[in-house]
This record gives C-alpha cells, sequence and structure tokens, in this order.
C-alpha cells in the first residue's frame, strides 16, 4: 500500500506527540513491505530513510498570498502540501491519505477529500474546539471557522481513527459525525526498543522527577510550578529537570525562574533537547510527571514506561487509558497543587512501590503501546477503508 501521511511537527525540525507516532508509523509500515510518504514542514529537502520510508521536507510559507493569521497560514500550507501531494502521486502513486484533524493540515485533508481522487483518513488527537477552550482561548472569529474547516473534514472523510476511547467520545460530542464515517481507536505506540528496563538507582541521596510537557495552562502549568516548592522544603532530596518550554503568550516558566532564583540546583529547566538526551533524562529520574488538565493521550507517559520509571498525571482525557491508578503510577485531582505534591512525595518516600510501578509500567507498555501494533491497527484500518478487508 501506498500512504501519504502529513504532519507539520516531524523530528528533526519540530518534535510533538503528532510528529513522533507520524515518524514511528512511517517507520513501521515501511519495514513491512509498504511504502510511506511523510509531508511536513522544514528545509526544502526530499530523504529516503529506508526503502518505503521517504521523508519530504517543505518550506513553511514566508508570506501568505491568502492574507495573514491562522486561515491565512493554513492555506497557503495546504496549497504547498497539495502541490507537494501530486508529484508524490504522480512519480509514486498515492491509495490512500492520512490526516491529523488540526489546521493546517486538516485544510489540505479537507482539499483532498473533496477533491475524492484518495480516500482520506483522519487521526485525531484532541478536537480543535476543547483544546482551544482548555487554553482559554475564546471560540470566535477564525478560531471558529478553523472548528468549521474540522467538521468539514470529517464530513468528507472515509475514515477517523481516535487515539483514544475518550477522545472518540469527544469527537461524538463536538461533531455529528457522518453514517458512513468509519470510526476507530487506535493507540499510538513508540518502538519495543525504545527503552530498556532498568533499576532506578538508589533514592536515599537523590529524587529525580522529571517533567515532560509544555508549560501552558492545559497542560497543568500552574499547578506544577506551584507544587515544587513545598515538595522541596519538605524532601531535601528531590531535584527536578524540567523539560518544557514556555508557549506564548504564557511565561509560567520565567515567572518562576525570575520568582526563585534560589532554587537552580534543585530545578533545572532543560530545552532544545536531543532525543539522546531525553532519553537519558528517562534513564536517571525515578519518576515522571505531567499533571495536564486535558490530553487526549500523553505520549510522554508511554515514554516513561518504556524504561520502567513511574507516572504521575490526572484522571482527565485518554489519561486513565495509559496510566493504571495505583498500579502503573498515580492519578491525581486536575489542578491541585497540593494534591500533586503530596503524590510526588509519597513516591519519593516509598522507592519500592515507585520500582513496582515502574516495572508495571514498562509491561503494559510492550503489551498495548509499541509502534509496531499501532502499525498493525492501522494497517488494518486502512484495508478496510479501501475495502480489501
Amino acid at each position: 500500500m501506498r500512504i501519504l501521511l502529513s504532519t507539520v511537527q516531524h523530528p528533526p525540525f519540530g518534535y510533538g506527540g503528532v510528529g513522533v507516532y507520524t515518524d514511528y508509523l512511517a517507520r513501521v509500515l515501511s519495514r513491512m513491505g509498504h511504502v510511506a510518504h511523510v509531508v511536513t514542514a522544514g528545509e526544502a529537502l526530499s530523504r529516503r530513510i529506508a526503502p518505503g520510508h521517504f521523508v519530504h521536507y517543505l518550506p513553511f510559507p514566508d508570506r501568505s498570498p491568502f492574507g495573514t493569521g491562522i486561515l491565512g497560514d493554513a492555506l497557503a500550507w495546504s496549497m504547498t502540501l497539495w502541490q507537494a501531494a501530486e508529484e508524490i502521486d504522480r512519480r509514486w502513486g498515492i491509495d490512500l491519505i492520512e490526516t491529523p484533524n488540526n489546521v493546517p493540515e486538516a485544510m489540505h485533508g479537507l482539499m483532498a477529500a473533496r477533491a475524492g481522487k484518495h480516500p482520506v483518513v483522519v487521526r485525531m488527537s484532541t478536537p480543535t474546539a476543547l483544546w482551544q477552550v482548555n487554553d482559554g482561548w475564546k471560540l470566535e472569529g477564525e478560531r471558529l471557522t478553523v472548528c468549521a474547516v474540522e467538521e468539514g473534514l470529517l464530513n468528507c472523510a472515509r475514515g477517523l481513527i481516535a487515539n483514544t476511547h475518550a477522545v472518540l467520545e469527544d469527537a461524538r460530542r463536538c461533531f455529528t459525525l457522518p453514517e458512513g464515517l468509519r470510526p476507530q481507536v487506535i493507540h499510538p505506540g513508540l518502538p519495543a526498543d525504545y527503552g530498556v528496563l532498568s533499576p532506578p538507582s538508589d533514592m536515599n541521596d537523590e529524587v529525580r522527577v522529571l517533567v515532560l510537557s509544555r508549560l501552558q495552562p492545559s497542560k497543568g502549568a500552574r499547578a506544577l510550578l506551584a507544587a515544587i516548592p513545598p515538595v522541596l522544603a519538605r524532601d531535601p532530596r528531590v531535584r527536578f529537570d524540567i523539560v518544557a518550554r514556555d508557549v506564548p503568550p504564557w511565561t509560567f516558566g520565567a515567572d518562576f525562574r525570575k520568582s526563585r532564583p534560589d532554587l537552580p540546583d534543585r530545578v533545572k529547566f532543560h530545552s532544545g533537547i536531543t532525543e539522546d538526551r531525553k532519553k537519558e533524562l528517562l534513564r536517571r529520574c525515578h519518576m515522571m510527571v505531567a499533571p495536564s488538565h486535558y490530553e487526549s493521550f500523553g505520549m510522554m507517559y508511554v515514554e516513561a514506561m518504556a524504561f520502567g520509571r513511574a507516572t504521575i498525571g490526572c484522571p482527565v482525557g485518554g489519561v486513565p487509558e495509559i496510566v493504571l491508578d495505583g498500579r502503573t503510577g498515580l492519578l491525581v485531582k486536575p489542578d491541585d497543587e497540593h494534591a500533586l505534591a503530596e503524590a510526588i512525595l509519597s513516591l519519593a518516600a516509598d522507592p519500592q512501590r515507585c520500582a513496582a510501578m515502574g516495572r508495571a509500567g514498562y509491561e503494559r507498555f510492550h503489551e498495548r503501546f509499541t509502534a509496531e501494533r499501532m502499525a498493525e491497527e492501522t494497517l488494518a484500518f486502512y484495508e478496510s477503508v479501501l475495502g480489501r478487508a
């Protein structure tokens, strides 16, 4: 099968859950004997990663002929994608197009679906209206139009892949899904050899807490940073490694560093790190924390589980489908810095329980969240959409 996958984010020019699972999906599909073309933003270049695996980097337009703003940029990027897809189809052929549900990729998906040349499958993380509301935006003007683009895409697409059961239910609440749209839940995954199960270091002298997230309201940035000082005050062993960046217009990280200049040795912010450096931090940590108010999936939990580390999150969105409360980690009330601090301190005080949760998470990763399993289920769904199953 010849598949076109589109994503604005893709290593090494951009990271994020969508870019990461698209990269791994393409790699595994090609190893299964199929051809995967990933079209993404970056410096102009087409690369053959492996037999059957191509990545086409396209420069994101500096200036849109369609005007400024979200829609103007989305239209400009959609035209760039359209031209690239036409050239890929001419040279190699395309059987099916997969697109994320969010703009700007959704705009191209809508254009392709309406053209009717290739069946389009939408992979949904979070419905656009939901994540915008969770970050405090008002659904008006362009933001409302963007939601209409997403709805139009779903009305024209042949298939919908939701990354959790919670997301599928969110989609049904946000939209009236057409009868002809095939829905399927497929959890994203990482390569089975992504991490190595190794015992965490002794917690007698140091307890390392890793944060993998973005510093914005929906990711629980306020509660996270508010929980740090009381944790440090009650347990002098604890050290935080925060792999997170401020997302404009919010300045959570910058404000924290300015208000607490006394903590640089115990709270380290890391930005722009490589994948190898992230894996090193995962190996060194005892637990991973990501207290999002809403998370459609949460690849960071899976990354931690692949290294056998306990996780702390909130019982929102798709998180309970990944983190099993009391077994592979702990789930605490959203936006509650006191509950979050207590969860961190409880695992720091009980090394055996913390390690046992990590081992259970490692087993769950291999049972449910590998890229190989994701690719097999995705391919079967593609076949059903094409009427080959």
